[in-house]
């Protein structure tokens, strides 16, 4: 909800460009790699055993997905917070969703 991705294949790349460019040790680029390789390249295709449905190569090679993918990498790098590493995001469920992206610097989305 934060960085206003969809949950398909392309959105779960996007929503893990923000991610790890807002991290500020390695485990972002961990995330970001085991994502590219469930939706990019195609080399993962389980988890714990069991199949994601989602799987697949050449995400992307969707029209716009590199450019949509940049932008996420971009507006990650802006973030004041490190959304995934060290926030704390339900402690701010009762604030509105607008008011935390400002806080921490999560640009809108413009692609």
């Amino acid at each position: 909800m934060l960085a206003d991705y969809e949950t398909h294949a392309e959105g779960e790349i996007d929503v893990f460009g923000v991610i790890a460019a807002s991290m500020v040790d390695e485990h972002g680029l961990a995330l970001l790699a085991f994502t590219l390789s469930l939706f990019q390249n195609g080399s993962v295709d389980r988890v714990d055993g069991k199949p994601i449905a989602a799987a697949r190569a050449d995400t992307l090679d969707e029209p716009g997905a590199v450019a949509r993918f940049v932008e996420a990498l971009a507006r990650g790098c802006a973030c004041s917070v490190d959304v995934m590493g060290s926030l704390d995001l339900f402690a701010y469920r009762d604030v509105p969703l607008e008011e935390v992206r400002r806080r921490f610097g999560v640009r809108p989305r413009v692609l």
